[in-house]
């Protein structure tokens, strides 16, 4: 038990090795990490677990599923692994658990890589809250195109790379229960943590690209600015802040 919940999770790697742990994204579950796992466990202990609410974790009510309560999970976990310090990777929701991390417990961490993801408030509640509702309501059936192309974007799902995950996300999302639309509520509704790391003892890095939009229409515009699809990376410094 970790926080009074049961977290499922992998383990693989040499246990003496670095680890690395993985933080999914709202609607996945650790699976998405499996190319990650295969690439790095031969020379980091790979850990990859699922949040409270989803996959094989216990489920929880909507109050106790907020970005706070599944970041002392995170903590929990590290702790109970006796993991840190633990370079820490999460994509988007993960990403959120992954910047409170960094923030309020940066004994525990060595890196942090910070994936899709924001340190702000959502700014898309209004557009998002009926989705949430839609979910709580009904399960993912009714949306589950809407919910590929927000996840995975025109782009993704036209590649014929990527025919693999295109196949099995959407089988894997219509499965879920009704009660992921409450852990997307909490999603949309996270408080912004922008303030509450820039005392934590990591330099901050961030990776500049240019991205593709995604567009219902098939017009895609590029752009080469910092965005909230940015991929950050934090590397722990002694008595620094960052910029």
């Amino acid at each position: 038990m970790i926080n009074g919940m049961r977290l499922a999770y992998t383990d693989d790697g040499p246990r003496d090795a670095p680890a690395l742990v993985f933080s999914h994204s709202l609607f996945f579950s650790s699976r998405m990490f499996h190319h990650q796992v295969a690439y790095f466990s031969d020379r980091y202990r790979v850990i990859c677990y699922d949040h409270r609410g989803q996959g094989a974790s216990d489920r929880a009510p909507r109050e106790e599923l907020d970005m706070d309560t599944l970041n002392d999970d995170a903590a929990g976990l590290l702790e109970h692994l006796d993991l840190g310090p633990a370079h820490f990777a999460g994509n988007s929701m993960g990403g959120f658990i992954a910047l409170r991390l960094a923030a309020r417990r940066p004994e525990l961490l060595a890196s942090v890589a910070v994936l899709g993801s924001s340190a702000e408030a959502e700014g898309k509640i209004a557009e998002f809250d009926p989705l949430a509702a839609a979910m709580t309501e009904h399960g993912t059936g009714p949306v589950i195109d809407t919910l590929m192309w927000i996840m995975l974007g025109d782009e993704t799902l036209a590649a014929p790379r990527c025919a693999a995950q295109n196949a099995e996300w959407p089988e894997w999302m219509l499965n879920l229960d009704r009660g992921i639309g409450d852990c997307a509520y909490q999603v949309i509704h996270r408080k912004p943590v922008l303030g509450n790391w820039l005392d934590a003892p990591f330099r901050c890095s961030p990776s500049v690209a240019s991205r593709t939009t995604r567009t219902r229409s098939g017009t895609r515009a590029r752009s080469s600015r910092r965005s909230r699809t940015a991929i950050w990376r934090w590397c722990r410094v002694p008595a620094t802040r960052c910029p």
